[in-house]
């Protein structure tokens, strides 16, 4: 206070040139960028869909079937690759993708080409033991034509595979076209074997144009044959 004229007491006023005061510090950090990373990533593995696990059932069973041991497999299939190679078309990039199971135009239009007389061979011990694919392989194998390859337990889904992968040699006859399920009948007599690649390439074909196997066989793909859709 200070006197004034009256004789009373002035508050003295605050100096304006005063330092202000400092802000209150904040009450938390801000996240580190590495951190902030991880947990962008966190969440994303969260949100992606999960991968389907392999089923392990029977796997031992597998394994001790199993025809020979590792190590004598390893051996084996020194130079097999290249008495067995893939078609050359396999060395071209798949338009369908990467998937295991999206096989090549070429490959269907070959394997519908089939009869249950076509001839065929097996690459010995292609697959590798501890596997159930092996154990199956090894029984299938023994075929030496389309009609006993199906009846030993190999599917048009197997031929593809093994057909991509040089473990099959086709030494004929084949039809001069490919099957064509739409023009197909009921009582055309056909083989186990041209059954059974007709129902499995209208799902495939079902798969492929976005339809229904219904809607194939109604002939809604606007008069056209399947083959030459495909």
């Amino acid at each position: 206070l200070r006197p004034v004229g009256s004789g009373r007491l002035a508050p003295v006023r605050r100096c304006q040139h005063l330092p202000a005061r400092r802000p209150a510090p904040p009450t938390h950090r801000a996240m580190p960028p590495k951190a902030k990373a991880q947990g962008k990533a966190a969440k994303a593995a969260a949100a992606a869909p999960q991968k389907r696990q392999r089923s392990t059932a029977g796997a031992e069973e597998a394994k001790a079937a199993a025809r020979m041991t590792s190590e004598e497999w390893k051996q084996h299939q020194v130079g097999q690759a290249q008495k067995w190679p893939a078609p050359a078309y396999m060395t071209q990039s798949n338009p369908r993708g990467a998937s295991y199971t999206a096989y090549r135009d070429e490959t269907y239009e070959i394997i519908t080409r089939w009869r249950a007389d076509t001839k065929i061979s097996y690459r010995p011990h292609a697959k590798a033991p501890g596997s159930k694919s092996h154990v199956r392989y090894e029984e299938y194998s023994r075929a030496k034509t389309v009609a006993q390859a199906l009846a030993l337990g190999s599917w048009p889904a197997d031929w593809c595979w093994d057909y991509e992968r040089g473990f099959i040699r086709v030494m004929g006859p084949v039809r001069d076209e490919p099957l064509d399920p739409s023009k197909v009948g009921e009582t055309d007599g056909l083989s186990d074997v041209d059954k059974v690649i007709c129902r499995w390439y209208l799902k495939e074909l079902a798969k492929k144009f976005g339809m229904t196997v219904e809607e194939l066989k109604d002939g809604k793909c606007g008069g056209e044959s399947l083959i030459m859709r495909a």
